[in-house]
């Protein structure tokens, strides 16, 4: 959730009645929290304190993550600036914290007081000095070096060699992982001082923020950061941004159609693991028709979403357009659950192969993001042609930005379609002025919990 090149790790002997008392104290607002299933403990949190990230959890005695306790002194204490610092540390000890050392100016010019909260940490709450901010945020913004860190260890299954070894040396880490042994040392170092690693006489340990980098987490985390895979490939093309920006296209095109085989298949997987957790929200989120229904998935990868609508409608049929290497595995995927009866899969594109007709529902998910608009609107075209009737209708799931959302995912995903070249994201006014111009027009759009809107297009009524 940071950019920040060190954040401070909190063990709380109650790490959910911390998060509790922070925000009361600090204001600090939750931004993630991850609970243990096997114990209830809190595994990872993350909170923000005035634009500062701060980690916390549980104690974890059996890797060495133990609490401070409380007025017994403690190994570090945790600067924290405000721009109201008077009303931020009369904010604190009303919630509750200890006053260590009164609020008051230093000679070096800043104001500031101490104080200990209930779990053992000990605060200096200071004021923010002027012009700071701003060239502080800027060197977090441009740090480049954590980003492909994090890469690298994905792709090497730092992690999961970890968790293996049980505390050997750096050495046999280097054996396991296939790399030089020096060089692993200083990344496991430089990874330790943010957060992901514990380090003790040259030996290291995962620490809660790691786990989701084990290749085995439902997240998928450690699959989209390989420099290997596809997401890996994404990433790297972003060297060439400047080019990009100067030219409006990139160097090179990054195309799902044209991947060698081991990166189609890592995309593939990707996009499978995205539709297994977006599925529920998806079949949740829509009138789908039920009594001898029609839904043809265009580029449905795997077939993963349409297996999941079938499975919620046994009345449904389905149709899946891909491409031959993708149909060959939504075949066995299908073939697998048993809905081969009811759900035939097309080899072939979106601009040359016969769709099936007469469909109920044509659904394109994540298709037109990867399109420019004379593309996107000859899709439209086919879907609406092949349609045939103002019964059937359009299903987009795309992300969006509605009024009142968050623009960060968009932009990010946006910048990703620049870079490799074809696409990109559209709003919702972007998304009724394309409708329209394929003569359809926007009926309905939902923001889903799973991420992407669901966009509903009818034929234009004329």
């Amino acid at each position: 959730m940071t950019d920040q090149n060190l954040v401070p790790y909190l063990c709380c002997r109650g790490a959910a009645d911390a998060i509790a008392f922070y925000a009361k104290a600090f204001g600090a607002v939750e931004r993630e929290r991850i609970v243990q299933p096997d114990d209830g403990r809190v595994g990872h949190a993350a909170i923000e304190v005035e634009g500062a990230a701060i980690f916390l959890a549980d104690e974890f005695p059996e890797i060495g993550f133990q609490a401070p306790v409380a007025g017994a002194g403690t190994a570090a204490m945790l600067h924290l600036a405000f721009s109201d610092i008077d009303a931020a540390f009369e904010r604190a000890t009303g919630a509750g914290a200890r006053v260590l050392e009164p609020l008051g100016d230093r000679s070096h010019g800043e104001r500031r007081g101490k104080v200990a909260d209930p779990f053992g940490h000990v605060w200096i709450l200071a004021s923010r000095a002027a012009g700071d901010d701003a060239v502080s945020a800027l060197w977090k913004l441009a740090d480049f070096i954590t980003p492909m860190a994090l890469r690298v260890a994905a792709t090497l299954r730092i992690a999961d060699h970890v968790s293996a070894a049980e505390g050997e040396s750096v050495d046999a880490l280097a054996a396991r992982a296939g790399v030089d042994a020096g060089a692993l040392r200083r990344l496991l170092r430089f990874l330790s001082a943010r957060g992901l690693f514990a380090e003790s006489e040259d030996r290291f340990t995962l620490t809660p923020i790691a786990v989701p980098f084990l290749d085995t987490h439902p997240s998928g985390t450690r699959r989209w950061l390989d420099l290997e895979g596809f997401g890996g490939t994404m990433d790297l093309a972003f060297v060439d941004l400047l080019p990009t920006v100067k030219t409006g296209r990139p160097p090179k095109v990054v195309s799902t159609t044209s991947l060698p085989e081991p990166q189609a298949a890592s995309f593939d997987a990707l996009m499978e693991a995205q539709s297994i957790a977006q599925a529920p929200a998806i079949v949740a989120g829509f009138d789908w028709p039920d009594s001898g229904g029609h839904v043809v998935d265009m580029g449905g990868g795997t077939g993963t979403l349409l297996v999941a609508l079938l499975r919620a409608r046994p009345a449904l049929r389905g149709s899946l357009v891909e491409l031959p290497d993708t149909a060959a595995r939504a075949r066995t995927l299908i073939e697998k659950t048993g809905l081969a009866g009811r759900c035939a899969v097309t080899a072939g594109d979106f601009f040359t192969t016969p769709l099936p007709e007469r469909a109920d529902i044509y659904m394109l998910k994540f298709v037109l993001h990867g399109l420019d608009d004379e593309a996107s609107m000859a899709v439209l075209h086919r879907c609406r042609d092949a349609g045939g009737s103002p019964k059937s209708r359009i299903v987009v799931l795309e992300r969006s930005l509605g009024p009142g959302e968050d623009p960060a995912q968009f932009t990010a995903m946006d910048m990703r379609m620049l870079i490799l070249g074809e696409g990109r994201e559209r709003t919702l006014d972007e998304f009724a002025a394309l409708a329209r111009k394929a003569g359809l027009r926007l009926h309905a759009a939902t923001a889903l919990p799973a991420g992407p809107h669901l966009i509903e297009l009818r034929h234009e009524v004329t």
